[in-house]
């Protein structure tokens, strides 16, 4: 398997039309479907890996 040669800025179903990102504190719950618990160290991480990959598609030669 082949590493990619390049990411888009957007996902690119979210240029098609799809729906846009959804923020991680919408996709993770904890113990049951819908328990929110943003204050979980795992949330926190999740969402400096999410700005660290933007950042780093928005810095990226295109």
């Amino acid at each position: 398997m082949r590493p990619p040669s390049h990411f888009h800025a957007k996902p690119e179903l979210e240029t098609a039309g799809w729906l846009p990102r959804l923020p991680v504190e919408d996709l993770v719950y904890f113990e049951q479907w819908g328990q929110r618990d943003d204050q979980q160290p795992l949330i926190a991480h999740l969402r400096c890996d999410q700005a660290a990959a933007q950042c780093s598609r928005q810095t990226a030669p295109a």
